[in-house]
């Protein structure tokens, strides 16, 4: 479920505000649809705390910025 036991590093919105990109501190990235909050994909999880992101201009990718766990 989507915020269940995690903490949201971060959050952005894209151009249409259909959906939101949100990176925590397990790793993990969601794309979700901003009009009902449910989960349209989940990357899978990363070895580092998503620290920001970005989506470019074109809006058909995003970058994130990870903190390592060491």
């Amino acid at each position: 479920a989507i915020f269940e036991d995690e903490t949201v590093q971060n959050m952005v919105l894209n151009a249409d505000s259909q959906y939101t990109v949100i990176g925590d501190d397990r790793g993990f990235v969601q794309l979700i649809r901003a009009h009902d909050l449910q989960p349209a994909y989940a990357y899978p999880q990363c070895d580092a705390s998503i620290r920001s992101l970005s989506i470019t201009r074109d809006q058909k990718h995003f970058i994130d910025n990870f903190k390592n766990k060491i």
